[in-house]
């Protein structure tokens, strides 16, 4: 059975050049959460992708784009956002959900 939920990509204007790649099965309450922690609301998730299993999905994700990053500070990459959003679309070639089994 698949698990599924949202990939996503989320940037602040006031780092520029660093990226979070992070899950969530709500994206519009995901991102409320980070809002509560700016008193700007500048937070943006600038891309994000339904994803079958988005956990696993994650996990392979970071372990890709640490290879990439010239920094890394807790999940926050410094990376280019275009290598990141490409990471999640690599993920979903690679997954599938299989169909349930048909009954007669």
């Amino acid at each position: 059975m698949c698990d599924k939920g949202y990939l996503y990509v989320i940037i602040n204007d006031s780092f520029p050049g660093w990226v979070k790649v992070g899950t969530t099965k709500n994206l519009k309450k995901r991102l409320q959460t980070y809002q509560t922690s700016s008193p700007h609301r500048d937070y943006q998730i600038v891309y994000y992708v339904e994803h079958p299993e988005y956990r696993q999905a994650e996990k392979e994700i970071k372990e890709t784009m640490k290879h990439f990053a010239k920094n890394i500070h807790h999940e926050w990459y410094e990376v280019d956002i275009n290598m990141a959003m490409s990471r999640l679309d690599e993920q979903i070639d690679k997954w599938a959900c299989p169909d349930p089994p048909l009954t007669v």
